[in-house]
């Protein structure tokens, strides 16, 4: 699929960045004339993405800078041993290499509060896109710094070789993109926008070894999160009742009923009405509801035992409805697992 999108800049009194091959300049346009990646892969292919873009830079004196290139992907894609970026164009050709997480994003403190890193501050922008589930990051690379003087007009191409499902999970995910100003940064001001981002439609990875689904896609009934975690983090169980038509829409209570399975073979159930399983609604009449648990403490088990999965189901208060996977009798499942 094809993504055209245009992005005008103003005339700006301060150095501007322009944000395609690293180019610093007081006035400038670019945009990005086409995207194509594939919405198809089985894991652990290298897929290639392409960028095409146009710099237009209007203003002098010549300057010189990086550009910031940013993609969303799972956490268990380890996009920053995974992906690499090359380029070229009319100015030259490059590679982009990884900002680590140790470097403070540009910005100042009206657009990087709290002095966050690359990958802090874009999820702090922009979330998780256009997905339903938390656990993705912001991969972010450099380029190499190029000068451009008045009145030019570049094109290139960006050549993005991305390994997906490192984790070995099948996966349906929205990859998102960021480009911006290594020295301005997620600038908005009377000027412009410093920063341009855009979204894809769902791309389905395939053929995993785990024999798990993560959909960040679709919106779910009920997911815990973070995804990926072990019996001793902190989780948090996530019931929407608005994500698909079900007998709790409405309901001002719910509650956690559940079995977890040690690896030693021991089934454990909670099902009680208390404030122990009761899931607490994020904001009035939402009908969004979620409780954080400890596993090992929620299910009470011994120092030398291990949970290693999780069934459950989301009652009302008197235990007539209950509600699981996708709205039917099948409960919702959980793997204890770290990638």
């Amino acid at each position: 699929m094809n993504f055209n999108i245009k992005i005008k800049a103003k005339r700006l009194w301060t150095i501007l960045a322009c944000t395609i091959i690293g180019v610093i300049i007081a006035s400038c346009s670019f945009k990005v004339d086409k995207v194509d990646q594939p919405y198809t892969a089985k894991v652990g292919d290298v897929i290639d993405i392409t960028v095409d873009f146009t710099v237009v830079t209007n203003e002098n004196p010549s300057q010189t800078g990086p550009m910031i290139f940013a993609m969303l992907m799972p956490v268990g894609w380890k996009g920053a041993e995974n992906t690499t970026i090359e380029y070229t164009s009319t100015k030259g050709d490059g590679k982009m290499k990884h900002i680590p997480d140790s470097e403070v994003a540009a910005g100042g403190s009206g657009f990087n509060p709290g002095g966050l890193n690359w990958p802090a501050n874009l999820k702090r922008k922009f979330g998780i896109g256009n997905n339903f589930i938390e656990d993705l990051e912001w991969v972010v690379f450099r380029s190499e710094d190029v000068t451009y003087g008045n009145n030019e007009t570049t094109k290139g191409k960006l050549f993005i070789k991305l390994k997906v499902g490192a984790d070995g999970n099948d996966a349906n995910v929205r990859l998102a993109y960021v480009i911006t100003s290594g020295r301005d940064g997620l600038v908005v001001n009377e000027f412009g926008t410093y920063y341009n981002d855009f979204y894809t439609d769902c791309l389905s990875v395939t053929g995993g070894t785990t024999g798990d689904l993560i959909d960040f896609c679709s919106p779910q009934l009920g997911i815990i999160n973070p995804p990926k975690s072990l019996d001793n983090d902190f989780t948090t169980i996530v019931f929407d009742s608005n994500a698909a038509t079900n007998p709790l829409q409405g309901a001002d209570a719910v509650y956690f009923k559940g079995t977890a399975v040690t690896e030693d073979g021991q089934t454990i159930t909670v099902d009680e009405i208390s404030d122990k399983t009761k899931l607490t609604e994020t904001l009035p009449g939402s009908g969004k509801f979620q409780k954080v648990i400890w596993p090992r403490k929620f299910f009470n088990i011994s120092k030398t035992q291990k949970l290693v999965s999780l069934s459950y189901y989301i009652t009302n208060a008197s235990k007539s409805v209950q509600v699981g996977y996708n709205n039917t009798a099948e409960p919702f499942k959980f793997k204890f697992k770290c990638n």
